[in-house]
Parts: structure tokens; C-alpha cells; sequence
């Protein structure tokens, strides 16, 4: 009888615990599903966009694209100044955009040396908002890559908002100002030297669009000239190209007598 006597006392102990202690024992379960519905709340109200994300690529570069990636998440592939294509569906966040993608080449780039080559940024991620589930990636010239989110298939060429035409504005702009190939050219081959790494991408282009403009003054008229010409003037060489003993031999290059990479590795070996 005892062991009977010692469970009616505990049941009894329990039974005025629970009557005692039974409100806080509900609000402690009921608390994390309060507080799980009131975030769900919040996040459907006042909470940052959520959801799938399909990447949609545009290109106005003049190499195919093979391929790319945002914050790991894969899109499609590009011919040369072509795009449209979308890839669904991914999981996009945070402030940083780490964007990797790889140029391919024609038959007639491969020809002319050119092999596959894979380019990174990071760059600030634009703000999305509610209904706002397709991320655009924009390749330009120079290596330029700009992010911007929609509601749908919007072309570069498109203006959806103001943030789209002021997108497709720069692009126009930069096309206006430089020779594609040409500036791309110089443009990204700057960007590997020191001395352009610490300016801002829009600085870099207004000294290069300036070198090929110093180099068109000067009388180069091959893009090989132009372009050596401009690296050159960009890397300190300008006081060089500018002499007077180079002046002379700059007019030889202009006439079609010889080349500016001739005249320079003259210049170097005396």
C-alpha cells in the first residue's frame, strides 16, 4: 500500500503544481508560435523580398558568353551582343553581388589568338523589391557588368523604370564615347596594371577614351598603333610620345614606313 499512498501524493503534488503553474506552462509553448507567426507577419508585411530568382543575361560585348554565375547561382549563355535567355530558379541575397562569367570566341577570334577567358566583379547587389522576382545581368564592354531587378523580360533597350533607362543611357554613353573594340581592348588590359586599380570604373574610361583620343591626334591609324599608342600614355609613357626625337618617328608610323611597337622597342634598346 505504501507504493500506492506515494503515487496518489505525487499526482496530488502535480495536480496543485499544474493549477498553480498551468498559465506560464501554456504561455512558455504558446511563446515560440506567437512569436514564429508574428515574424511571419512582419516579414509578409514590412520583411525584405524573398523568394526564387531568375536570372535573365543581356549582352553587348562582342564575344559570345559561356556561361555565368550570381553568388553561385548559374544562368545562361550569350552569343556575341545577344542575350534574352532566363534561368530559374535560385536563392539571391545580400549586399554584394559576386558576379563570374567566361567569354568564348568565334572562329574568327580564335584565329586571331583569342582563347577562353573567365572574368570576376563584385559589386554592390540593387535593392529588390516585392514583385520583383527576375535579376538582370547586363554585360557591356570593358569588362562593365550592370545588375538591375524587374518584373518580367525586360530588354536593356526597354525602359521598364528609371532605373532601367538609366542603365541602358550609360551603356549608350560609353558606346558614343569610345570604340568598342578598341577601348575594350586597351580598357582591360589597363585594369591589370597597378596603375589603374585604384581608380574608380569610371575614371579608367574617360583616360582611356583620352589616351585613343591623344593617339588619333598623333597619326596613328592602324588599331594596333592605336591601341599600343594609348597603353603606352596611360602607363607614364606620355612624356615619351611626346618628345621631340619620337616625334619624328611618330610621323613615319602615321605615313605607314614602320610601326609604333618598332619605333618603341627601338626607343627602349638605345
Amino acid at each position: 500500500m505504501d507504493f500506492f499512498d506515494r503515487l496518489d501524493s505525487v499526482d496530488r503534488a502535480i495536480n496543485r503544481g499544474y493549477a498553480r503553474w498551468s498559465r506560464w506552462i501554456w504561455a512558455g509553448l504558446l511563446l515560440p508560435v506567437v512569436v514564429w507567426c508574428a515574424w511571419l507577419v512582419w516579414a509578409a508585411i514590412w520583411g525584405p523580398p524573398t523568394g526564387p530568382v531568375t536570372l535573365i543575361i543581356h549582352s553587348d560585348i562582342d564575344r559570345p558568353i559561356l556561361g555565368f554565375s550570381v553568388n553561385g547561382v548559374a544562368g545562361a549563355n550569350a552569343f556575341a551582343h545577344g542575350g534574352g535567355k532566363a534561368t530559374c530558379c535560385g536563392s539571391i541575397s545580400g549586399k554584394t553581388a559576386k558576379v563570374i562569367w567566361t567569354l568564348s570566341i568565334t572562329q574568327a577570334q580564335y584565329d586571331a589568338g583569342l582563347r577562353l577567358e573567365t572574368r570576376r566583379v563584385d559589386m554592390p547587389m540593387p535593392e529588390r523589391k516585392w514583385g520583383e522576382n527576375y535579376l538582370h545581368v547586363y554585360f557591356l564592354p570593358g569588362d562593365n557588368v550592370r545588375l538591375w531587378w524587374g518584373t518580367g523580360f525586360i530588354h536593356p533597350k526597354t525602359t521598364e523604370n528609371a532605373r532601367e533607362r538609366a542603365i541602358r543611357l550609360e551603356g549608350e554613353i560609353w558606346r558614343q564615347n569610345a570604340d568598342n573594340y578598341e577601348a575594350s581592348c586597351v580598357l582591360t588590359e589597363w585594369r591589370k596594371m597597378p596603375a589603374s586599380q585604384h581608380l574608380p570604373p569610371e575614371v579608367q574610361r574617360e583616360r582611356v577614351i583620352n589616351a585613343l583620343n591623344q593617339a588619333r591626334a598623333a597619326g596613328m591609324t592602324t588599331g594596333d598603333d592605336k591601341k599600343m599608342y594609348a597603353f603606352y600614355y596611360l602607363e607614364g609613357g606620355k612624356t615619351i610620345l611626346e618628345s621631340a626625337q619620337l616625334q619624328v618617328s611618330l610621323q613615319q608610323v602615321a605615313q605607314g614606313k614602320t610601326s609604333l611597337e618598332q619605333i618603341l622597342t627601338q626607343h627602349e634598346v638605345e
